[in-house]
């Protein structure tokens, strides 16, 4: 079975992106175009006329759509459907759309279209549309998937520098600015919670690595810009009507077949020369489009059109949009059937070391910042029954409050010090059993542990408190109880709760004991 990075044609075709809503607005200037080149060419009826019809076979194509979004194509997220589904919701979408666009202006006495061209026009829409709805859905499903594995690597490579940053000493100088500047604020308790507040949220906007849309689309573009077979055909499908209309079916069909035999033989011209960089290329791509829609439009229609340049404007104007749409459309989907896998490279190395760095310092700060907030909010549960920090308590040494735990420090040592720190102001009764757990796994258990003394401290006045630290293969179970009066009536969940979330996710819960006190519980897995 056919894959297109990781997923089958069917997934790509079937699934999200089988009914395209920004498809179906991108052909909204078609209707413009359409209504323009009628009222051009026909005195019967005027561009408001032809504008109205145009947007109510535009809305009958829109009406295929929803009925199919909330009947066959309702579940095509989980499951996706039959790509000969999506081709037939083409076909029933684009013909219908023309068949209204055709009936109408013989009805309304615009035009005396005989039964041939209401047949030819429906018989366009709907070889158009079955080939360009499926087509599109896949270049668009295969366009988010860039996207997707895009990011991935990006926070793959970010991860690991952010590993060699951890070690070097200007991460411990960046540690040290942060504790330093965050504890000259605090004054009393509430201030140090406040400011732990802030410091886990970061209301300053975190800079993120992006690549949109555009980028994804130039690299794609780069790799097969020129489909000339491809591109000819569905060109001549798609203007074959208007140009019939215009100078009659004789002269259209000989203008088409020129024009597309002429643009073979530029983009297989064009496909010979290579440029190094992507400025060239694109530069390159822009000057062959340019000399294609001159030669297929203002040239052409100096040879075919009897009406001259003046009277076939709308036609040129009209080209000189869609054939560089179209060539854009049918090189995006080669690229997307045909060389995925060197997009995705593509893309990789257009990832720059710099951005890298830049993105794993500011992920980087921000861990900190977080380190540096729970361990206020720590430090404000064992204060808080102060008043004020006065005097002799200004000059407490908060040096200790973000003491990272060194390489050599074993699973135990690094719970010991969070526990010994408490044991100076309750009675603990502490019961480990750490297994396999490495130093990475005792970190989360630390403040999963230092969160429920904290609760147990602040909000149920808690004299004793007991833990249980239970290995359990690939994770553990903390068990932290009290002696205190349970939970308030009135407990709100605060950063604590945040906290544990980020560790644990919904793995924990804090609940008023039926023997008094209160007990949190929390698994904390040790896969990292």
């Amino acid at each position: 079975m056919t894959t297109v990075l990781g997923k089958t044609l069917r997934e790509h075709v079937g699934g999200r992106w089988a009914i395209s809503w920004l498809y179906y607005l991108i052909n909204f200037p078609l209707v413009v175009f359409n209504a323009l080149h009628n009222s051009t060419n026909n005195p019967n009826g005027s561009f408001a006329s032809w504008l109205l019809i145009g947007l109510l076979g535009y809305l009958c194509f829109g009406l295929v759509f929803i009925l199919a979004n909330f009947t066959l194509f309702r579940h095509r997220r989980v499951k996706p459907v039959p790509i000969t589904w999506v081709i037939c919701l083409g076909i029933l979408a684009g013909s219908s759309r023309w068949l209204v666009v055709t009936l109408l202006p013989n009805e309304w006495g615009f035009s005396n279209e005989g039964p041939d061209k209401v047949a030819i026009a429906v018989l366009t829409g709907a070889i158009l549309g079955g080939v360009i709805v499926p087509f599109t859905a896949l270049l668009f499903s295969v366009i988010a998937t860039y996207l997707n594995l895009r990011s991935t690597l990006v926070e793959e490579l970010t991860a690991l520098h952010r590993v060699k940053l951890q070690n070097v000493e200007a991460t411990k100088v960046l540690r040290m600015a942060i504790l330093n500047e965050a504890t000259s604020q605090i004054v009393n308790a509430a201030s140090a919670r406040a400011l732990s507040h802030d410091l886990w949220e970061d209301k300053e906007k975190q800079r993120r690595l992006h690549l949109g849309w555009f980028k994804i689309l130039q690299t794609a573009l780069l790799r097969n810009p020129y489909q000339g077979v491809a591109v000819s055909i569905i060109w001549s499908i798609s203007v074959i009507r208007g140009l019939t209309v215009a100078i009659g079916f004789p002269l259209a069909l000989t203008q088409v077949i020129c024009s597309g035999i002429l643009i073979f033989i530029i983009y297989k011209i064009a496909s010979r020369f290579t440029f190094v960089t992507n400025r060239g290329r694109i530069l390159s791509f822009c000057a062959v489009m340019l000399f294609t829609v001159i030669v297929t439009g203002p040239l052409a229609s100096l040879n075919f059109d009897e009406r001259g340049i003046g009277e076939a404007w709308d036609l040129i104007l009209f080209n000189s949009i869609w054939l560089p749409l179209l060539t854009i459309w049918v090189s995006l989907f080669r690229s997307a059937i045909g060389t995925p896998e060197l997009i995705v490279q593509d893309l990789k190395e257009r990832i720059r070391a710099e951005e890298v760095a830049a993105q794993a310092s500011s992920d980087q700060r921000r861990e900190i910042q977080r380190e540096v907030a729970e361990s206020l909010h720590d430090m404000a549960s064992r204060i808080h029954t102060s008043k004020s920090l006065t005097g002799a308590e200004l000059n407490i040494d908060f040096g200790d409050l973000l003491d990272p735990p060194q390489d050599l420090d074993s699973p135990t040592d690094i719970i010991n010090k969070t526990l010994d720190a408490w044991a100076s102001i309750m009675s603990l009764e502490v019961h480990m059993d750490l297994g396999a757990c490495d130093s990475q796994g005792a970190v989360q258990i630390r403040r999963v542990v230092q969160e429920g003394l904290a609760n147990s401290y602040r909000h149920g006045n808690a004299t004793s408190c007991k833990v249980l630290v239970n290995f359990q293969g690939d994770q553990v179970d903390i068990n932290v109880s009290d002696n205190g009066v349970g939970l308030p009536t009135n407990y709100t969940p605060g950063l604590g709760s945040v906290i544990l979330e980020s560790i644990c996710g919904e793995n924990w819960s804090l609940t008023s004991s039926p023997s008094g006190g209160c007990m949190l519980t929390a698994t904390v897995s040790l896969e990292h």
